[in-house]
């Protein structure tokens, strides 16, 4: 496989989990967009009109070609729709936005992630979001019929659908909010080393790691404004809720909600992760370190585990670097059941600013409908940009790209059971992307969306003012010495008035779920 397509798999595995950073500002939008073709060749007399879609990121090799064969087929399925889709670099993707909302700029599709500071919630809060019932009913009806309904609950804001799910994977055993934590077998074979057990075990086992691949490797967790649900499952007080979304919430499995950075657990999340910086295994500039240095490192090898974050989708580009590269993952405290936190991860909303939002809908129903559509614009063209295989794997083949072969982030559209892997994808990888742990139980959280629109001020001054407590959380400062400045800051923004305005609507929720 080529670099870009490593890149691409690494960005699932790790960018995705380490991006959004709030207030995150920078000129490194890409500006990159994929042109709709010609529809002069329209078969139908209805005026062809542009669904523009934006999405983080960058345009993949071969991206023209691709969107070109999905305009296409729109046109001879007899859809009067073109689609053009601009990537926004990571680093501006937060302020560019922003920015086009704020100023009414017409676009028709915006990729969400639930699990960042801005979910589907915060949208509907300032009027960014149009209300979807309607629309899907009206003109794409059997999309109801293509997700759980718990998957639907959770895109509903105040019972109104707002958005829809991209169901790319099964998420109770996958991902950050399982608590797994990755690790290079093969080092730990080399070195005699068991799977550690215990906080302790794993520093020291990472000490290890480190002296053998050198200074240049560290510990890779998600991004600062998540919680690590891997260390969480050590407390006694496990299973909790510590808002996966914004670090803002606590809310323990009775449902009593509490302000997350006031309470104990977090206190002791800190004490830990200032460990792990002074042992060397947390990066010195990891407030600042862009995430394409982090994925670097990461797709060389270079990393002694991934704190929730470096799935196993992450083996073939790495083992591409590291012939002789073996992942394996495990949790602390294994025989504590997954809580699901989030059912809905990922998920597109049209903005209020959309001037086609039946044909946005309708775009999502092509897609959904058939298989050949969605692996058309998710994977390209067959036998250019790549090769079935048996199992539902696939092969990229050699082409007259340079960079690589096009792949559109599966994560931001995909849909799960028509996931295609690498030829040399995991099994365990696949396995857990695919299936639902029998065990697993849905947390009392799963399915509540909070709507912050009666505090949005100081929802929006809270979220600016957690940066001033990521250097505690994340172990680059001492906890005592900077604690009340920091917990100040965030009571001045309006902390109290965010936790209790939560705590209403979650009330209601768990009053209306009990009928």
């Amino acid at each position: 496989m080529k670099k870009s397509n490593m890149l691409n798999r690494i960005t699932v595995a790790i960018v995705l989990t380490a991006i959004l950073l709030a207030g995150c500002t920078s000129n490194s939008d890409s500006g990159n967009t994929a042109k709709p073709t010609d529809t002069g060749n329209a078969k139908s007399d209805a005026k062809v009109v542009t669904v523009k879609y934006v999405v983080p990121g960058s345009d993949q090799p071969g991206m023209k070609a691709a969107i070109d064969a999905v305009n296409k087929k729109l046109l001879a399925d007899g859809l009067s729709i073109q689609l053009d889709v601009q990537h926004i670099g990571w680093d501006a993707w937060n302020s560019k936005t922003n920015i086009m909302l704020s100023t009414g700029e017409e676009f028709d599709l915006m990729h969400v992630m639930e699990n960042s500071s801005a979910p589907t919630g915060a949208y509907v809060a300032r009027g960014a979001a149009l209300p979807l019932d309607d629309l899907i009913m009206n003109n794409a009806p059997d999309l109801m019929n293509k997700f759980p309904q718990s998957v639907w609950d959770a895109a509903k804001v105040n019972g109104k659908i707002y958005t829809i799910p991209a169901m790319w994977r099964d998420s109770t055993q996958m991902g950050g909010e399982a608590g797994y934590i990755t690790v290079r077998q093969d080092l730990l074979d080399k070195l005699n080393l068991p799977i550690p057990k215990t906080v302790d075990e794993l520093i020291n086992t990472g000490v290890e790691i480190k002296k053998l691949l050198g200074n240049d490797t560290f510990a890779w967790d998600h991004a600062l404004d998540r919680t690590p649900v891997w260390l969480h499952r050590t407390y006694d007080t496990w299973p909790f809720y510590a808002d996966f979304t914004t670090g803002i919430v606590y809310v323990d499995e009775r449902g009593n909600v509490k302000s997350w950075i006031e309470t104990p657990e977090f206190k002791q999340d800190s004490l830990v992760y200032r460990k792990l910086y002074q042992a060397g295994l947390i990066h010195p500039d990891v407030l600042s370190l862009p995430n394409d240095a982090k994925a670097k490192l990461v797709n060389q090898g270079k990393f002694v585990y991934g704190l929730g974050t470096i799935d196993l989708i992450a083996y073939p580009g790495i083992k591409k670097n590291v012939p002789d590269v073996n992942l394996s993952t495990f949790q602390l405290s294994p025989e504590k059941v997954n809580y699901t936190f989030m059912p809905l991860m990922n998920s597109n909303i049209i903005p209020s600013t959309s001037k086609h939002p039946e044909a946005a809908i309708k775009f999502l129903d092509w897609l959904y409908k058939d298989q050949a559509n969605h692996d058309l614009f998710l994977y390209g063209i067959e036998g250019q940009d790549y090769n079935n295989l048996p199992n539902g794997r696939i092969d990229y083949p050699e082409n007259s790209n340079s960079e690589g072969n096009y792949a559109f982030d599966f994560w931001q559209i995909g849909y799960y059971k028509w996931q295609k892997f690498q030829k040399d994808e995991l099994d365990e990888s696949v396995k857990r992307q695919t299936t639902t742990d029998p065990n697993a139980q849905n947390s009392i959280v799963a399915g509540f969306t909070f709507n912050p629109e009666t505090v949005k001020t100081e929802y929006a001054n809270v979220v600016a003012e957690m940066a001033s407590i990521y250097p505690i959380k994340i172990g680059v400062v001492d906890f005592d010495k900077n604690y009340p400045t920091a917990l100040k800051k965030l009571k001045d923004a309006g902390l109290d008035k965010v936790v209790a305005e939560y705590n209403k609507q979650f009330q209601e929720f768990l009053k209306n779920k009990k009928g």
